[in-house]
């Protein structure tokens, strides 16, 4: 097998700068093997594809193939939101200049949910007027369960 790898590089205006590789594609070639045999005397001729025999068209087409799998595994482009705000729990919550989030002990399920709900209203006591903020911060309070 032989590896080949050509770079596209696109060079810096004037020579001032560095090179950059535009995009880089490599390939592997197999060799081909002639087992030659004349007036009973056997050769073994080994021929090595030139770049000439590389086909830039074939390996540029696999090379797209590949960036848009990848786009489709990464999920590039699919997530539709416009801004950060879109994915907030509670649309337009206000936290308060120098809010601290308060230290909760999770609820995981074992305990009662009325207790938990009661400890936590205690803890937001300050904050009992901010709906929106109580929902917010609801979630710290909530640990892993099956």
């Amino acid at each position: 097998m032989l590896e080949v790898s050509l770079s596209f590089i696109q060079v810096s205006p004037g020579g001032r700068g560095e090179d950059v590789v535009i995009n880089k594609i490599q390939t592997t070639i197999q060799p081909k093997v002639l087992n030659v045999t004349l007036e009973g005397e056997s050769k073994t001729e080994i021929i090595v594809p030139t770049v000439a025999d590389f086909d830039a068209d074939r390996a540029k087409d696999k090379l797209e193939v590949f960036e848009k799998r990848l786009r489709i595994i990464e999920g590039g482009g699919s997530y539709e939101f416009r801004d950060a705000a879109s994915l907030c729990l509670v649309p337009g919550v206000v936290i308060p200049p120098k809010f601290k989030v308060l230290d909760f002990e999770k609820y995981k399920g074992t305990t009662c949910p009325k207790s938990h709900l009661t400890m936590y209203c205690r803890k937001m006591t300050a904050h009992a007027h901010n709906e929106k903020l109580l929902i917010h911060c609801f979630q710290d309070s909530l640990g892993v369960w099956h």
